[in-house]
């Protein structure tokens, strides 16, 4: 039985690639990440239990975040608007004692379920990076910087026929 999905699933992947229809790969980065080009929310969040690990706060990681969004024109701070676009959320965890750090950037998109009609931003797309914190927190900045990267290039990508 997993062997047929298997081929099945292949020749599907075969099949789409010849040029007439997108493949999957590029439908589920449309699903993930096309917005109609339309700025983003930021939301972010910052925890630091790790005392020696100083100069990492939620000021300093949004600044980097928001020029990145800002510098590609992607930035949108008006909160009323959150029903009719997406979510960038950031988040940074840096442990007490071993001062092991988790990093996420994650793109949320607006739903409004068929059934109940209740509105949700669902996640669609992520990147994350785990490390060690250095004491001024430069190598989560440099992560955060990289993902921030990361997402507006491929947001930007999918994006492209509608940000012209």
């Amino acid at each position: 039985m997993i062997r047929l999905m298997a081929a099945s699933v292949l020749c599907l992947v075969a099949a789409s690639s010849h040029g007439q229809e997108p493949s999957i790969l590029d439908e589920l980065e449309l699903f993930q990440l096309f917005a109609d080009c339309q700025p983003v929310y930021l939301t972010v969040f910052v925890q630091v239990d790790a005392p020696d690990v100083s100069g990492l706060t939620e000021d300093r990681v949004r600044t980097v975040a928001e020029s990145r969004l800002r510098a590609a024109r992607l930035h949108e701070s008006d909160i009323g608007l959150l029903q009719d676009i997406g979510l960038l959320h950031v988040a940074v965890w840096v442990q007490e004692k071993t001062r092991v750090s988790t990093s996420k950037v994650e793109f949320l998109k607006p739903f409004t379920d068929q059934y109940t009609s209740q509105f949700r931003h669902t996640g669609t797309w992520e990147s994350a990076r785990a490390g060690i914190a250095d004491t001024n927190g430069s190598m989560v900045m440099q992560a955060v910087s990289e993902m921030m990267d990361e997402f507006i290039n491929d947001y930007l990508r999918v994006n492209e026929p509608a940000c012209e």
